[in-house]
């Protein structure tokens, strides 16, 4: 496997790169959502794993621009945010139904 990672915290880039690297897997780590869209274009990947809040460019709007040239690599959304539930849930629904 061959996995796109999205994520602007060194804490969990590290996290998730010492989880990859266990099963063996390769990896590419980036920190914001323009360099998530500009790897996946350049890039063959299996799946993406892309934070929801990220500087620049937000996984959100990274995925829906991904989705514009690719409708079929998995994206998996990961965030720290504490009010999942009630925000970004149903927004990333919206967001990704619409792309």
């Amino acid at each position: 496997m061959n996995i796109l990672i999205a994520e602007d915290d060194v804490m969990n880039q590290l996290l998730i790169g010492i989880f990859m690297s266990n099963l063996e897997w390769h990896y590419t780590i980036v920190e914001n959502g323009f360099l998530a869209v500009n790897a996946c274009r350049t890039g063959s990947f299996d799946a993406i794993i892309m934070d929801i809040e990220m500087p620049a460019l937000n996984g959100k709007e990274a995925a829906r621009r991904i989705r514009v040239f690719n409708k079929v690599i998995p994206i998996i959304a990961f965030t720290a945010y504490a009010n999942i539930h009630n925000t970004v849930l149903p927004n990333l629904r919206t967001a990704l139904s619409q792309s």
